[in-house]
């Protein structure tokens, strides 16, 4: 299995239809769950079966083939609640033994498990976003090859990793194609009632320390166990960034969550030590910041604003 098969296994229509079913009706047999999501008019659609595998051997399903149930929290999700289907598949994604072979093409597909999706965020995200907005999979695997980086093997895999970047929200689909931007993998490892990263919103902390907590909660941001694998090759080449840059990727990110009232950057004068240099196109300098805190976005102030003049 490989996730961004898209013929075969790699399908996120059919993961979320399988899911969804499972949620509806509870514990199945397998043979009786693939056929409520088997297209009527495509009796012998094989995508269905090969994506059961596959998103048994992730662990979003258990048990035998006489007893299938979804794994927590993917069965108390509500079945129509998409967004947080999101959160969890990117979550289940980033655990370590679903990326055997991160930087190992070479592996059998069998034993690669998301290792090809997460290969290729990792990359990604340490590229400029707004050139590869535009790039296409032959242009993505030779600029990966120039930087020591053997991206993926077999043909139709780069849209197939556009649509699971989007789902999971690591990036954003735009006229000009995929923006590599996690602002949603962010925002939602920053939300809930018990955020996956914590982020004062009375003191300003050390920029430095939240993306080191951002980096352990998704590793294929900059600073996190993939990325720093994938650094190493990345030197080698003169690619990788300096230890007081933020990638473009992950400084638009930042700015976005900014602008919405999400976060509130600060570069405090004389906070050497701590201020880091936000990159944007071409690697130049657009920001420069030091501390962060949690803030009211800015939806929901104006949202308070009308409720209370209601009730004035």
């Amino acid at each position: 299995m490989t996730l961004l098969n898209r013929p075969n296994n790699g399908h996120v229509p059919s993961m979320v239809v399988l899911w969804r079913t499972a949620r509806v009706f509870g514990q199945l047999p397998r043979a009786r769950l693939e056929a409520l999501c088997r297209p009527r008019v495509k009796a012998d659609d094989s995508r269905i079966p090969a994506t059961f595998a596959t998103w048994r051997a992730l662990g979003m399903i258990e048990g035998d083939d006489e007893r299938v149930l979804l794994a927590p929290p993917f069965d108390t999700i509500d079945e129509n609640d998409t967004e947080a289907l999101r959160t969890a598949v990117l979550d289940l994604l980033m655990r370590p033994e679903n990326s055997p072979a991160l930087l190992d093409t070479d592996a059998s597909e069998g034993n690669s498990r998301a290792s090809d999706f997460v290969r290729v965020a990792t990359w990604a995200l340490a590229q400029d976003p707004y050139q590869l907005a535009s790039w296409n999979q032959g242009r993505a695997l030779e600029q990966a090859s120039a930087q020591g980086i053997d991206l993926f093997r077999g043909d139709g895999r780069w849209p197939s990793f556009e649509e699971w970047a989007y789902f999971v929200g690591l990036g954003v689909m735009t006229r000009f194609g995929l923006v590599m931007s996690p602002a949603r993998a962010i925002r939602e490892a920053l939300s809930g009632e018990k955020p996956r990263v914590a982020l004062s919103a009375g003191n300003m902390v050390p920029l430095t320390i939240f993306l080191e907590d951002l980096a352990n909660a998704i590793p294929v941001l900059d600073g996190g166990p993939y990325r720093v694998r994938l650094d190493s090759v990345l030197r080698a080449k003169n690619h990788a960034f300096e230890a007081h840059q933020v990638s473009p990727t992950l400084a638009l990110a930042l700015l976005q969550l900014d602008h919405e009232g999400e976060i509130e950057l600060r570069d405090r004068p004389g906070d050497v030590a701590t201020s880091l240099s936000l990159l944007g196109r071409g690697r130049t300098v657009v920001a420069t910041a030091s501390h962060v805190r949690r803030s009211t976005p800015r939806l929901s102030r104006r949202i308070d604003r009308h409720a209370e003049g209601a009730r004035t």
